[in-house]
Parts: structure tokens; sequence; C-alpha cells
């Protein structure tokens, strides 16, 4: 069981600079692949049935980027994210200042496959689990945020470069339960979310001559036969998961910035989006034709801080949100990629959105030079994690 986990999980890790081997071993072993989970819909609004959905795997959609294909799959359930309106219902504060680490700034969080649990990392090296709590939807957690405190915490022994959820992940099975991480010169860390216990993995890599890509590996990302990895060196490589050791198609990201630090799937599997450090831009193609970019979608990354995006759909469109300088930024894709909300959030570093509720999480928090306490010119301490609430409307309101 532990082995058959283990290789579900590598499929979907996105490693960085010091694990690229890894990721050349994840290639070299053809392995097999998970789809992407497309987001899901809220089909009723009365009273607390909000768990009912459409999941939209489950539909016969050609391509979720298209409008007139997403309606008539819905039937009745037409409903439509107000993004003007996010009302915060949980936060994490005082979690990442207690152990004594100054300017302990997040690196991002991601929900558990199932959406009960959100795993955040920190500059402290810690991976916090937290649960979230299932008031999520009443009116007094709207009206009075609560904090939120960990139900573990685990300690990676350097920098942790990237972390990951068994796809298949499901707390009522705990042999599912097991998520992944990567950290510097340390191996790869299998972890069981129930007991803290850590396996180790050893990836080696293999040398393939014939790769053209080059450059530091960065990100990855899958969706069904296919995968995306990108490079340190200014590209971004298509793959088919049936034959890794060949490249289908490569593209540039050297005019928009160097560094890819995300790569990321449209919900349909035809477009991909590439997020690079110090740049201001995020770059999105239709792999059926990459001759140009389709989209180029601002945001301003003064630093090489990772800044994690992420994409959603409703009934009307297909939706990407991203941190920018001090606030998160909300594009409509289906819309040529219009700016459609901005909403200002200090130090926002990353944003996710929930695999199942209408719900955003979203870390926060920046390297700052440290300067000693007392003197003039301390810096304030900005690191949290929060969870917004998105409103949605049985009317579409543009």
């Amino acid at each position: 069981m532990l082995e058959e986990n283990v290789t579900q999980i590598v499929e979907t890790i996105q490693l960085n600079e010091q694990n690229a081997e890894a990721v050349n071993t994840l290639i070299a072993t053809h392995v097999q692949t998970v789809p992407m989970q497309n987001p899901m819909q809220y089909s009723s609004l009365q009273g607390e049935n909000t768990s009912a959905m459409v999941d939209y795997a489950e539909q016969p959609t050609e391509n979720l980027m298209e409008t007139e294909e997403i309606a008539p799959t819905l039937q009745e359930s037409l409903l439509y994210y107000q993004f003007d309106g996010l009302k915060p219902c949980f936060s994490a504060i005082h979690e990442f200042k207690e152990l004594g680490h100054q300017n302990n700034f997040l690196k991002g969080g991601k929900w558990s496959p199932d959406g009960l649990c959100l795993l955040t990392n920190s500059d402290d090296n810690y991976l916090r689990l937290f649960e979230l709590p299932n008031t999520w939807n009443s009116l007094e957690v709207e009206e009075n945020p609560s904090e939120m405190r960990s139900v573990l915490k685990v300690k990676e022994g350097e920098t942790i470069y990237d972390f990951c959820w068994f796809p298949s992940m499901n707390s009522m099975d705990p042999s599912t339960c097991f998520f992944l991480s990567s950290s510097r010169d340390h191996p790869v860390h299998l972890w069981d979310a129930f007991n803290e216990t850590c396996n180790s993995l050893d990836l080696r890599a293999k040398n393939k001559k014939n790769r053209k890509q080059r450059g530091i590996f960065g990100a990855l990302s899958f969706h069904s036969n296919y995968f995306a990895i990108g490079s340190y060196g200014g590209t971004v490589g298509l793959y088919d998961e049936r034959d890794p050791s060949q490249l289908i198609d490569m593209m540039e990201t050297k005019d928009y910035g160097k560094g890819v630090t995300q790569v990321q799937f449209s919900p349909d599997g035809n477009f991909l989006f590439a997020g690079m450090r110090r740049s201001n831009s995020i770059v999105g193609w239709d792999i059926r034709n990459t001759v140009g970019p389709m989209y180029q979608l601002t945001r301003t990354v003064e630093t090489n801080q990772k800044y994690t995006f992420d994409i959603c759909v409703d009934t009307n469109a297909c939706y990407l949100l991203t941190p920018s300088l001090n606030e998160l930024l909300i594009y409509n894709l289906t819309d040529s990629g219009k700016l459609v909300r901005s909403i200002p959030l200090p130090s926002i570093n990353g944003s996710v959105f929930h695999p199942r509720y209408p719900l955003i999480a979203t870390t926060h928090g920046e390297r700052l030079p440290i300067v000693p306490s007392g003197q003039e010119g301390e810096n304030t301490s900005n690191e949290k994690m929060s969870i917004l609430k998105v409103p949605i409307s049985t009317e579409y309101k543009s």
C-alpha cells in the first residue's frame, strides 16, 4: 500500500532548484498519471444543502473556456461567483508567531483533495495542517472570523521547496492520508497525516542526453496523459506521459521572465499557464497552437518569492486568481483574460481555490530585513493564513 501511495504522490509534486533530480527521475521512470480533478459547482442554495454539487469531470464538456459549452451541461445549476464581496471566515496569525522565528512568512498552501484540510508551508520549515471547520457557511462566522489552530505540525531540516497531497487522499481512509515534501539537502519525505511518521524516498536522476529542454526544472503540472515542466532557463516543455523522453513542444518565457516557478493546466487541459519570479506577467498558451501566447496577465512580482495562482470555474466563466503586490487579482479567461477584480490584501503571496466549496485560502508574508528590536525602522511582521468565502448568486453580474 505504501509503495502504491508513493508512486501516485510523486506524479503531482512540483519540485524546484535542489530537487531537479527528482523531476528527472519522474520522467525516466514513466509513472502513470492521475487526471486533475475539475472544480465543482453548487446545485442548491437552500438551507444547509450546500454540499450538493455538479462535478465538471462528469460532464461531456469539450472546452470549459467557452461559455456556450459550459451552460448546457449545468442545466438548472446556474450559479455565479461574486468576487467583489469576499468575506473572511477564518485566519491563522498567532500560529506562525509562537516559535520565536522572526519574519516567519508563509510560502503557500494547498487544500487536500477531499477539501477537509489545508496544508501550509512557512519560513520556519514547518508544514502545518489545518482542518476546515464545518461552520464555514454560518452567518456567525462571517460576522466574527475566528482564529484557526493547526492540528498537525511537522518540521523539515532545511528550507522546504515544495509539498503536495496524495491525489486520492480521503480523510475517512487513513491509508490514503499522506503528503510529500521536498527540502534543501534532504531526501523527499513522505508524511503520514495521522501520526506524523515520516519515510524517506531516495530519488536519483538518470541522465537523458536526448532531452532538449535545459536548465533547472522548477515546476511541474499534470493533466490526463500530458505533463508540463517549467525551467529556470526560461522555457516550458510539454510532454506525453506515454513517451516521456520525447519533448512534444516547448514555449519560451524569456520575453516575460526567466525562472519559471509555477505551471498549471486549465481544467479542460487545453490551456497552459506559467508564472515566473521577478516577472510582471503570467503567460498562457493554447497547447493546440503554441505559435504565441494567448494570454498575458499582468501582476507585480518584485522579488524571487514564488507567487502561486489558481484556476476555478463557475457557470459563466473560467477565472484565474493570482497574488500581486498587496492585492489579489482575478482574471476572466473566458473573456480574453479581462481583469474583473482587484482586491487589496496586504503581503499576499498565494491563493488557492477550494476543490468543493466557494472558499479561497490565501497566504501572506514576505522576507523583510532584520532590524534589532527597539531600533527605529523595526519591521512589522505580517505573516498569516486566511480563508475567504466567495458569495455566489443565481443571477449573472458582469
